[in-house]
């Protein structure tokens, strides 16, 4: 169990919106389902918007120049300001559940108010440091456990039993009830019982098992983030990270994972597609049925 690496968080990574067309566009088809909760607090008085104490916000999209911050238009917030009107604000950034690292004020580069949306900031990613990520991640439920050994002499080890709620090529976000015992730093083996997944029957760990489990795909790895689940009260989330040895298992399993994604993101592209047409051609569409398979 040699494997202590420490990983930033990390989301998207695409070309840097200019416009502001684009930057809808970007947050619209961000990776980001699972926005990174932060507390805003700027450093400059402007009329129609909060002056005092932080105010909730949402991390929408990240790129190694700049990320994008949503204000949601509710309460003090509600109210539209001009364009660029917060730009040159110097803004401090603090994520509630410590996804975001602790950082200097960062400048606004770009601001305006959109819709449904909100308020839309362009944040300077030079004093945050959040890393844009080199693989695909999807919004995708699987089942995985693990086995947590008890310190207590005698006591049965405990097992917990995992949702993944995305996935990409270096982890997982995983959620759980409460009371796992987990916390930032723990190290254990993932079970991941979907047969489809990358590595199924396979155990990539360092620690030799009789007998060998087969039925599932099974990893070492670390908690590298941990929050309470927005959704649902009860359970927690844990930002796992994969862990090899070896660089090119590590480089070969990003890939297929990534692999893995991406053929069910064109699967829901697809099925998205077809949904469409019929809605809109009634009878007169007929399904294709060369799907992926």
């Amino acid at each position: 169990m040699s494997f202590v690496k420490v990983r930033k968080p990390s989301e998207d990574i695409a070309e840097l919106p200019t416009t502001q067309a684009e930057i809808v566009e970007a947050i619209n088809e961000s990776e980001v389902k699972r926005d990174i909760e932060v507390e805003l607090s700027l450093e400059k008085n402007i009329e129609g918007f909060p002056s005092s104490g932080p105010i909730p916000a949402k991390v929408r999209f990240v790129h190694p120049e700049a990320f994008l911050i949503v204000i949601p238009p509710v309460g003090a917030t509600s109210q539209a300001v001009a364009e660029n009107a917060l730009t040159s604000a110097s803004a401090k950034i603090k994520s509630q559940d410590g996804s975001v690292p602790e950082s200097s004020n960062s400048l606004v580069s770009k601001s305006f108010f959109e819709g449904d949306l909100g308020h839309v900031l362009q944040v300077e990613n030079d004093g945050v440091g959040i890393r844009s990520r080199k693989f695909m991640r999807i919004n995708h439920e699987v089942i995985a456990k693990t086995i947590i050994p008890n310190e207590r002499p005698g006591r049965e080890p405990t097992e917990v039993t995992f949702r993944t709620v995305d996935i990409g090529g270096n982890g997982a976000l995983l959620s759980c009830k409460k009371g796992s015992g987990l916390d930032v730093g723990s190290f254990f083996e993932l079970h991941i019982s979907d047969r489809k997944f990358p590595g199924y029957g396979i155990d990539y760990t360092t620690v030799e098992k009789q007998p060998h489990n087969n039925n599932a795909a099974i990893f070492e790895g670390q908690i590298v983030r941990s929050f309470p689940h927005q959704e649902k009260p009860d359970n927690d989330c844990f930002g796992f990270e994969f862990g090899f040895n070896d660089p090119f298992v590590e480089m070969q399993m990003n890939d297929q994972i990534s692999k893995y994604c991406m053929e069910i993101k064109l699967k829901e592209n697809q099925l998205n597609a077809e949904r469409e047409k019929n809605a809109r051609l009634g009878g007169k569409f007929k399904k294709k049925v060369n799907r992926f398979k």
